[in-house]
């Protein structure tokens, strides 16, 4: 009888094999994967510096938060002051910013203390590119990210819409004006 059982099962698990054919392989995706570039970030003592990718330190840990490289320029924050360096550790224009997000096509949107503009009290949103000049001068109250080549913003009670300033080459002189695209009034665009 258990001679019998066993070579039921045998025969039941060659049936199930020899019926279940060969299983199809999960396609693998072969598209090279985003590869970040430039200076990865590094912590020693507390501090924030950046090393390559055999961990010799590169650009000293000497900032509080740092942020990963983006179009050649990482933002670091020292104290309460952020600014944006290269991938030599130098700075990339003159101001302390108060916030700042991460560069993408040569353009990045910041917000400056409204004191360091000795033109208001409240902080402003401007746009800065990638030689630390101002895209979008710093006169906005919010100022949205760019979607689609278009974002929001409001000066005093005054929204308007804005498009995407062209980024110039890097270390090439620009101080591009406003440009307004559009003009909204009690939520219409006109």
């Amino acid at each position: 009888m258990r001679k019998l059982s066993a070579l039921m099962l045998i025969a039941l698990v060659s049936l199930m094999w020899s019926c279940g054919g060969e299983k199809e392989k999960p396609e693998v995706n072969r598209e090279p994967a985003e590869v970040e570039t430039g200076p990865a970030p590094v912590e020693r003592d507390g501090k924030w510096g950046f090393a390559d990718v055999d961990g010799k330190i590169l650009i000293e840990p000497r900032y509080d938060e740092v942020r990963r490289f983006h179009d050649g320029l990482a933002a670091v924050r020292r104290g309460k002051e952020w600014n944006f360096i290269n991938e030599r550790g130098r700075y990339v224009g003159g101001s302390s910013l108060m916030q700042a997000d991460d560069f993408k096509d040569g353009l990045a949107r910041v917000r400056v203390d409204g004191n360091l503009l000795k033109s208001s009290e409240t902080p402003k949103w401007g746009v800065l590119d990638r030689n630390g000049r101002w895209a979008i001068r710093p006169i906005y109250d919010e100022l949205s990210p760019f979607v689609d080549g278009r974002a929001t913003a409001r000066i005093a009670d005054k929204t308007v819409t804005l498009e995407r300033p062209e980024a110039p080459p890097v270390d090439k002189p620009h101080d591009g004006p406003i440009r307004p695209a559009k003009t909204m009034k009690r939520g219409t665009a006109y």
